[in-house]
């Protein structure tokens, strides 16, 4: 009876592990929220596409050419990396994982198109694959983030990835990293994306089981809150983000209930309100 009831703990501990989304929480039913800051943040659900081709979107990057957009992810359970055209809503095409990449989540290319350069992740592996020959041939390379990473993007210079509810890591792969540590996380990091913010980056996460969109801005050498915003609509999992600098807009992954998978576009909009400091410094000119 004691064997039994082990046998039962291990495989339920396994199952709460590996689940086929790569979430390691279980059900999350009260969290404590980052405090409240001075940025007012909007975001408005612009379109949104079902996603009936594939049987998973997971982590999302946006390509584009200069005059059209597609938005890739990862299907893990179809071994495959989609495509979505946001002109039509329907699929562009697919290409296949390296087969070793079993358990893929994240994906993020150097938008680059002349040497076009592609990464995913692994929620079971602590290795990045990529590819240089346009899917033909997959590589791997050491990943900063073990296991535990899933949304990854890339700033023009630095690639980034979520590390569980504990932070975001910034790297070059296989040359060196920083782990850029974030308190007060809701849940475990889902999606990633970086965007252009006042001449720095800004960081816009999500989380499997929090229905909350955090915004960040990196300086060079500090990350900074800027505020939260809510989804525009409450959903059983949120997966990966994707910024589309041709359009400014947002691209969000996610779930419902009844296992419908949905990518949604979004514009959003940061205003920052005026500190005390720069309320001073104005009434003095005046």
């Amino acid at each position: 009876m004691r064997f039994a009831a082990f046998l039962l703990f291990v495989a339920f501990t396994a199952a709460f592990a590996y689940t086929p989304d790569g979430c390691t929480e279980g059900p999350v039913t009260s969290r404590r929220m980052a405090p409240a800051t001075d940025a007012d943040i909007t975001i408005t659900l612009e379109d949104e596409w079902l996603v009936d081709w594939a049987s998973q979107v997971l982590g999302m990057d946006a390509w584009n050419d200069g005059s059209s957009v597609n938005i890739i992810f990862s299907s893990r359970n179809d071994m495959q990396l989609s495509s979505l055209d946001p002109s039509t809503g329907g699929s562009a095409g697919a290409v296949d994982l390296d087969p070793a990449n079993t358990y893929c989540f994240g994906v993020v290319w150097n938008d680059n198109l002349t040497t076009p350069i592609w990464h995913t992740n692994d929620w079971v592996q602590s290795v990045l694959y990529y590819t240089e020959d346009y899917f033909n041939t997959w590589e791997t390379t050491t990943n900063p983030a073990s296991d535990e990473g899933r949304g990854m993007d890339f700033d023009g210079t630095d690639y980034w990835q979520s590390y569980e509810d504990l932070g975001v890591y910034r790297f070059q792969p296989g040359t060196g990293q920083e782990l850029i540590s974030i308190s007060g996380l809701p849940s475990q990091i889902s999606g990633l994306s970086v965007f252009p913010y006042e001449g720095n980056v800004g960081l816009v996460i999500t989380f499997y089981q929090t229905n909350a969109f955090y915004f960040y801005e990196w300086d060079g050498a500090s990350l900074t809150m800027l505020g939260e915003a809510p989804t525009p609509f409450s959903v059983y999992r949120c997966y990966g983000l994707a910024y589309c600098e041709l359009n400014e807009m947002l691209y969000w992954a996610y779930q419902t209930s009844g296992g419908d998978r949905y990518i949604a576009e979004l514009s959003f909009t940061i205003e920052e309100a005026l500190q005390p400091t720069t309320w001073g410094q104005i009434k003095a000119g005046l």
